[in-house]
């Protein structure tokens, strides 16, 4: 992997390129850039070379943007269909995904990937993201009710969803904690709506007693 940075000279790109050993001719590749890529500029970013790629194949690289790392954010809250159908959109990604994804799966991140990433792997990465996650914070948790990770995660979406800023949202927690505690219904308008919905877009209204039933 070789990183250029913004605003950084070809001049100087040239000889760090020397430097870790991606090229071997300095003078060959400023002679190549002049030659075939006069006026153009190399696009700043994270790039990933082959050993047995040629310097002609640097330059190209570099100046076209191919091979440089992109990334995919899942948002906080974002529903696993708006995922699924941003995944599938994805030109630089590749393969395809059958079925839905299992909502609350993947950890809400950004994600590095090369163009001609399989989909299903990056997925694959996105969960096993979660899981090393879970067992990082899982030993520093102090829950008043004995629940699962993957409840915890259930839980700690509802409360995103019913909530409008981060202060609020250790008081809506304990509500549910304390409904949870007597096996009182949590009645969380969120679970209802996305029943409704399947997460793929907003109600757009408000809850009839004909929806809760």
């Amino acid at each position: 992997h070789f990183v250029i940075n913004q605003g950084e000279s070809i001049s100087l790109i040239i000889a760090r390129l020397y430097e870790e050993r991606i090229i071997s001719h300095p003078k060959l590749m400023k002679l190549s850039v002049r030659m075939f890529a006069p006026g153009k500029t190399f696009k700043a970013g994270e790039y990933k070379f082959t050993p047995d790629q040629s310097q002609i194949g640097v330059v190209e690289s570099i100046i076209n943007g191919s091979n440089l790392l992109h990334f995919f954010t899942i948002i906080e809250g974002e529903q696993s269909y708006s995922v699924l159908e941003r995944l599938k959109s994805e030109p630089c990604l590749e393969g395809e995904l059958n079925g839905a994804l299992v909502e609350g799966s993947m950890l809400a991140d950004s994600y590095g990937f090369f163009c001609h990433t399989n989909r299903a792997q990056l997925v694959k990465l996105m969960q096993a993201s979660l899981q090393e996650y879970l067992m990082q914070a899982w030993p520093k948790h102090n829950m008043p009710i004995n629940l699962t990770p993957s409840e915890v995660v259930t839980l700690a979406s509802i409360v995103e969803q019913e909530s409008t800023t981060f202060e609020e949202q250790p008081l809506i927690a304990s509500v549910y904690f304390n409904r949870l505690k007597i096996g009182m219904k949590l009645q969380a308008d969120p679970t209802t709506i996305y029943a409704l919905t399947e997460g793929k877009q907003a109600l757009g209204r408000l809850l009839t007693k004909k929806d809760l039933k």
